[in-house]
């Protein structure tokens, strides 16, 4: 998964806990597209299906061709700073990349092989937890 984003920041502020370590904070949305690259997992396990006289295993699964490679995704979200310092930071971000998927790889419209017809619109949710470190840590500002 690639993201790049934009974000923007509506507020920002400062919190203390206990009333004895004060930090900073700011609050964003971002928005931004997404690059999701897709692949097939595993192997198929037919070890449960039924074989008939011929041998060959019966299962509607045994097509399953999920479609994979690059896909490009729309990424949309919310997350918040929290500043220790000024080198060190606290991130949160709730990302939902929205993008067209066939995971199963089912024929879905019925046309007998498995398309670009069969992709469905799918809302990928990630919660994301990092720990920034800006160097230098004093960066001047200019007025």
């Amino acid at each position: 998964v690639i993201l790049p984003q934009i974000d923007i920041v509506p507020f920002t502020g400062k919190f203390s806990l206990f009333g004895k370590l004060f930090m900073n904070y700011d609050v964003y949305v971002l928005a931004g597209p997404g690059f999701v690259n897709l692949v097939k997992k595993g192997t198929i396990d037919n070890s449960y299906c039924d074989t008939p006289a011929n041998g060959q295993p019966t299962c509607r699964h045994d097509n399953a061709t999920p479609l994979t490679g690059m896909k490009l995704a729309g990424n949309v979200g919310v997350g918040m700073h929290a500043f220790a310092n000024n080198y060190f930071a606290i991130n949160l971000e709730l990302h939902d990349l929205i993008f067209k998927n066939n995971a199963a790889g089912r024929d879905v419209t019925g046309s007998a092989e498995v398309n670009s017809a069969d992709l469905q619109w799918t809302n990928n949710w990630m919660v994301g937890l990092n720990f920034m470190f800006f160097l230098p840590a004093q960066v001047k500002v200019s007025h």
